[in-house]
């Protein structure tokens, strides 16, 4: 009746298991309740959640189907189910009501939902035709054909809107990393947040995936459930971001991902990692670069900036610059590091001043007659 009133106040809608009155008599199970609350959905204008266990429902309830295809408020979708396959049919229907009013849908989780027999198929035309899609969240949810689920990728990878995807203790095919890192790598994909769950013979996979991460540039936070510690796992997401090999690889590396869980008890980050994860908290990702750099490279060389804009010939042409980028690397290490906010030179940890008196010092040392006469302005 709230629905068919369209109460402002009535947001959610849960369809589950246990309403009955207090005598004991079930309150809500009959055709033509569904008929009539289908109906009334259709017209509805305030409610936002709907909670669905797929179970309570029958694939014959053709009229609460039709009312969801109508209705123009509800944003979120949640189907919880047993992984039973008596579930597949309701979930495929409801799957199918939003192919078609696609437009609001901005949540859709389908949990313990058993997405074989073509499941895979359903969800991904979905994906697909809800183009304002933000979150879709598959927790225990099977899908163990592979051909579904490239399908099912190729549908998130189509879905620019979607930033959180929620994968955990979802029963994949072996593929599955494979899949996802091509997902990842491509630089249409918007996705921000992925929660994932992995055992220990998904190791080599999910390097794979902390490695695909280098390039790129919309990924702040990462879950991961599992029963272990692997260290090459710790070890991967290190490399990821601050690659040390150089100062341009370590220039080129992620400064993006800000966030990262792991299984409850395990201390997977030593002081180092956690250091670089603050890091990439900041906002201005040009300064992250610069304090990567400023930590992780002791000594910059001077010589590759002797010859700079000279074809070859030793001149002063690339002080200033160098100068310039050792006081934007102070600002930067002012104004995002928490930790040094008092301190005005940067000298605690990063000593940019006094690298930058060695930088001059380095180009004197070179060029020493090239100094001779200069009068040096404050």
């Amino acid at each position: 009746m709230r629905i068919e009133q369209n109460d402002n106040t009535c947001k959610e809608l849960t369809i589950a298991e246990g309403a009955y009155t207090r005598d004991g008599r079930q309150e809500f199970n009959s055709r033509d309740d569904f008929a009539r609350l289908g109906t009334n959905i259709g017209t509805n204008t305030h409610l936002i959640n709907l909670v669905v266990d797929p179970s309570e429902l029958d694939v014959t309830h053709r009229e609460f189907f039709e009312g969801l295809t109508r209705n123009s408020s509800i944003k979120k979708v949640y189907l919880h189910g047993s992984r039973s396959m008596n579930d597949v049919g309701v979930a495929h229907e409801i799957l199918k009501s939003y192919q078609t009013n696609s437009n609001n849908l901005v949540n859709l989780c389908l949990h313990n939902i058993n997405l074989q027999n073509e499941g895979g198929h359903v969800l991904a035309a979905t994906i697909q035709s809800c183009t304002n899609l933000n979150l879709l969240s598959l927790i225990n949810s099977d899908i163990r054909n592979k051909q579904q689920l490239h399908i099912l990728v190729d549908a998130i990878r189509g879905n620019h809107s979607l930033e959180y995807l929620n994968l955990s203790g979802c029963r994949m095919a072996a593929s599955k990393w494979v899949a996802l890192s091509t997902l990842i790598v491509d630089q249409q994909s918007n996705l921000r947040r992925l929660e994932l769950t992995y055992t220990n013979d998904d190791i080599g996979g999910l390097t794979a995936i902390i490695n695909s991460l280098v390039s790129n540039t919309k990924m702040e936070i990462i879950r991961l459930k599992g029963n272990l510690y692997h260290p090459h796992v710790a070890d991967a997401f290190s490399r990821l971001l601050c690659n040390t090999s150089s100062i341009n690889q370590t220039y080129s590396s992620n400064h993006t991902l800000y966030s990262l869980s792991m299984p409850a008890g395990h201390r997977y980050m030593d002081n180092n990692l956690k250091s670089l994860f603050r890091m990439n908290k900041g906002t201005n990702k040009s300064y992250v670069a610069m304090m990567k750099i400023l930590k992780c490279h002791p000594r910059i060389d001077m010589e590759q900036f002797f010859g700079w804009d000279a074809e070859g010939e030793w001149t002063l042409k690339g002080l200033p610059y160098v100068l310039v980028w050792f006081e934007k690397a102070r600002e930067a290490v002012i104004g995002n590091d928490e930790e040094y906010e008092d301190d005005n030179d940067g000298e605690k940890e990063y000593s940019v001043e006094k690298r930058k008196l060695l930088a001059i010092y380095e180009f004197t040392k070179a060029m020493p007659l090239q100094f001779v006469g200069l009068k040096w302005v404050k």
